[in-house]
């Protein structure tokens, strides 16, 4: 797991859910599942992951709620705005970073052996 794996954001603008607001929010994306991943990609907005602001946001929210369940992502589609959500595509860039890095180097070593 990176450093850029877990973490918390801190909200510029609280975000309130029912009666609790939340001033910051813990996130991991290490434990975003295949229907979590499946939900981040189906707002991809370009050919390439690695360039799609849209589903790095996509996949910053589903870190926040595989570290906090309780919160649902129309919850975050609705209340989260401005500064707040470039801290989610951030959380989100860097996990597709850190993941096509990893697969690219998996790929090098394996190429390297066959050849």
């Amino acid at each position: 797991m990176s450093e850029f794996s877990k973490g918390t954001i801190t909200l510029s603008n609280p975000l309130k859910i029912m009666d609790h607001t939340y001033k910051k929010l813990k996130y991991n994306s290490e434990k975003i599942t295949g229907e979590m991943w499946d939900e981040a990609v189906s707002h991809q907005t370009k050919e390439y992951l690695e360039i799609d602001s849209a589903v790095h946001r996509y996949f910053g929210y589903e870190a926040v709620i595989a570290e906090q369940p309780d919160i649902d992502i129309r919850d975050l589609e609705r209340n989260i705005h401005g500064e707040d959500l470039y801290k989610f595509t951030v959380v989100g860039r860097n996990f597709t970073e850190e993941w096509l890095l990893a697969y690219s180097q998996e790929n090098t070593d394996v190429d390297s052996e066959n050849t």
